[in-house]
């Protein structure tokens, strides 16, 4: 779809931006060129839930993932891309992070991965935003997407369903705030852990993300 690939091709000058859905989600980040001419990032990211009150930080060099909720937080040292910091988040650090894929140098391959049927739905109000709406079905996720119709093309509405988990549970994130070209404060990326909160390894932290393992369906 064109206009899925018109809209990875937006995401690579990106960054700053509010996500709000059935979650709370405040993402803040900073992608910039280093002396290397390598694209790094900076980023802090929460979200609250039912069953999540994480917070993730990362400097350029090291990342954190707090569980405020359990008081508890493991850091480590880290450097590599965007995508090597997504996937270190999901396989080794226990947090799923729905959505993130939009944040993937290659995010339009690997949205795409597994698709088997694609729709053009037509046009939706999201916010008061005129979007086009389109739909994807592969065999364990369904997906919808409202990208800002016009030369703005945004994501506005990403609603994620995860079909091979009992009960399909949905991810609704909407993006509320996004602006780029801004300046941050200095430590808007530093970590400082509140007085009573305990450093521990992060085998420690594991499932502190906003869903629960849970049973998985047969088959395809």
């Amino acid at each position: 779809m064109n206009l899925l690939q018109i809209v990875r091709d937006h995401f690579d000058i990106r960054i700053v931006r509010r996500l709000d859905g059935r979650l709370t989600a405040d993402i803040g980040g900073h992608l910039f060129e280093d002396e290397r001419g390598v694209i790094a990032l900076c980023l802090r990211a929460s979200r609250t839930g039912g069953y999540a009150d994480v917070e993730i930080v990362f400097d350029g060099k090291k990342v954190t993932v707090l569980g405020k909720h359990i008081g508890a937080y493991a850091q480590a040292d880290f450097s590599g891309s965007v995508d090597q910091l997504i996937d270190k988040m999901r396989s080794e650090f226990g947090v799923e992070a729905p959505g993130a894929d939009l944040l993937l140098s290659r995010s339009f391959d690997d949205l795409m991965s597994g698709v088997y049927d694609a729709k053009h739905v037509g046009r939706g109000v999201i916010d008061g935003v005129e979007c086009e709406h389109l739909a994807f079905r592969s065999h364990d996720t369904d997906w919808q997407i409202w990208i800002e119709a016009g030369a703005n093309p945004i994501p506005r509405k990403f609603v994620i369903t995860s079909k091979s988990v009992t009960g399909a549970p949905q991810y609704t994130l909407r993006i509320k705030d996004w602006k780029t070209n801004m300046q941050q404060p200095a430590d808007a990326f530093a970590f400082k852990p509140a007085a009573e909160a305990k450093q521990v390894a992060f085998g420690s932290l594991a499932n502190i993300d906003e869903v629960p393992p849970g049973s998985q369906q047969g088959g395809k």
